[in-house]
């Protein structure tokens, strides 16, 4: 699949899962969430942006700015984009802040991985993926995020290409499918045929399903959201 790049900056990790159907293509108005939850291993934490305290997140949720998830020991969550365009899948031990937000044209997604393993598919659209040492905007892509504990940062693209620039040194490439980049927090970035090693160990089974998310559009009238899915 023949797909461009749009990032700016990067240094990340990434899972996949596969495409979802979504039957209303534009978000809803009237509720601001730009996302949702569609399966949960505990445990796994939410702290919503307005919250002081941190609570079990569960299916179905719902996701607004400023919300930050974390996947313990075991834990493990899959979410959706309320537009559909974009997947992901967070792995044990890993953290993340939703800093994506609503406009009239849809949502834009973005958010922060402070730390951890994520898989993102960008089934259509823009997406911009945050570490501490990079920003990874990709169109069209799949590919893992990594964040090591020592601010490292490991990409490996499954489909299209991402830029990588690392923040600190300015040092920009294109990462193809089939390839691993390993961007560091001194400034080097570093590229090599993907082995099998470099994919992140995922247990979880595929399944498929549905979800209804009831909600009222910005007349107040309710109306139903209807995602179906496989992952």
């Amino acid at each position: 699949m023949a797909m461009r790049s749009l990032a700016l900056f990067l240094a990340v990790t990434g899972f996949l899962f596969s495409p979802l159907l979504l039957t209303a293509q534009n978000p809803p108005a009237g509720d601001p969430f730009v996302a949702v939850v569609i399966k949960v291993a505990q445990p796994v934490l939410i702290q919503r942006a307005d919250a002081d305290e941190e609570a079990p997140l569960h299916r179905d949720a719902r996701l607004y700015p400023g919300d930050r998830i974390v996947c313990g020991d075991g834990g493990r969550a899959s979410l959706i984009f309320s537009d559909s365009a974009v997947e992901l899948k967070l792995l044990p031990h890993t953290e993340l802040v939703l800093q994506g937000r609503r406009t009239n044209g849809g949502v834009v997604k973005r958010l922060f991985l402070q730390i951890g393993r994520l898989l993102t598919e960008v089934v259509r659209g823009d997406m911009e993926v945050v570490t501490p040492t990079s920003v990874a905007s990709v169109k069209g892509t799949r590919w893992w995020t990594t964040v090591e504990t020592s601010a490292r940062t490991i990409i490996v693209v499954l489909e299209g290409n991402v830029q990588l620039q690392n923040r600190t040194s300015g040092q920009v490439e294109i990462v193809s499918a089939g390839s691993t980049a390993v961007s560091t927090a001194t400034g080097e970035i570093e590229i090599a045929p993907t082995k099998d090693s470099d994919l992140p160990e995922d247990s979880s089974d595929n399944e498929q399903g549905s979800l209804d998310i009831e909600f009222e559009d910005g007349s107040g009238e309710s109306k139903t959201l209807h995602i179906e899915f496989n992952r």
